[in-house]
């Protein structure tokens, strides 16, 4: 049996030891558990009174007592099950702490009218910090890129946006290699426009926050301030009619 699968379903290390050898030996008095297991013969006496608690193995009334593993077909279903219990309890639980945090920190935040620059490198933290701020758009998220380009996660994150009625425009150049991610990009409820160019790629949420990707090696800067925020969707709306469109589209 897998030691580290006994100890994610809430067994101790001496608990683990102590139960495998019932398994394996059969029968045994709590001095021999110890001799076979290796566990101090005290730390063998609390490890099978908390087995038994957990209704893993059973006291023999024999003389001297002993004690026996309980089939692990039986225990270990029970033990899962009490497991999987005690994680959605924690899940409905952690939704109304996640609720009062986000609600403190969101006040934190309108509260603070600092400039926040922040530079971060790499694809993984450049599509986290873009959900989190596709999450946190109210109104409007503008997006000029370079190709176009689609990531499941991303695609799911503006799939909600887009419910909650956020505004979504993308500008990029559609060609033969991103035609399947700009129709799949405006399947959703995006409005998408084709465009040549080799600007930054950047994107504006709500006028407020801006983010920039530097090359590819995905250097981004982030800036939290509405005055330079308007000065990119000010060219984001430039670029916008200047852009081609579909027929479709207005």
């Amino acid at each position: 049996m897998d030691i580290e699968f006994l100890r994610e379903i809430g067994l101790t290390s001496y608990q683990t030891k102590v139960y495998l050898t019932l398994i394996e030996k059969g029968t045994l008095t709590a001095t021999e558990v110890s001799k076979y297991s290796g566990v101090p013969q005290p730390k063998t006496y609390s490890s099978l009174d908390a087995l038994i608690k957990m209704n893993l193995v059973e006291l023999i009334p024999d003389y001297p007592k002993k004690y026996k593993a309980i089939s692990p077909s039986i225990t270990v279903p029970k033990m899962i099950a009490k497991k999987k219990k005690a994680i959605e309890k924690m899940e409905r639980s952690s939704k109304k702490i996640i609720q009062l945090l986000e609600k403190k920190y969101k006040e934190k935040k309108q509260e603070s009218k600092e400039y926040v620059w922040v530079m971060k490198r790499g694809k993984k933290e450049f599509l986290e910090r873009l959900i989190e701020f596709i999450n946190q758009s109210q109104k409007e998220a503008l997006f000029f890129t370079l190709h176009y380009s689609m990531y499941p996660e991303l695609k799911k994150a503006l799939a909600k946006a887009i419910k909650r009625g956020v505004k979504v425009r993308i500008i990029g150049n559609k060609t033969k290699e991103t035609i399947e991610a700009y129709n799949a990009y405006k399947k959703m409820g995006c409005e998408t426009r084709s465009v040549k160019h080799d600007y930054t790629r950047f994107a504006v949420f709500d006028g407020k926050i801006t983010t920039m990707r530097i090359g590819e090696a995905y250097v981004n800067i982030i800036v939290e301030d509405e005055a330079f925020s308007s000065i990119f969707r000010s060219f984001f709306n430039q670029e916008w009619k200047k852009a081609k469109r579909d027929k479709t589209q207005k």
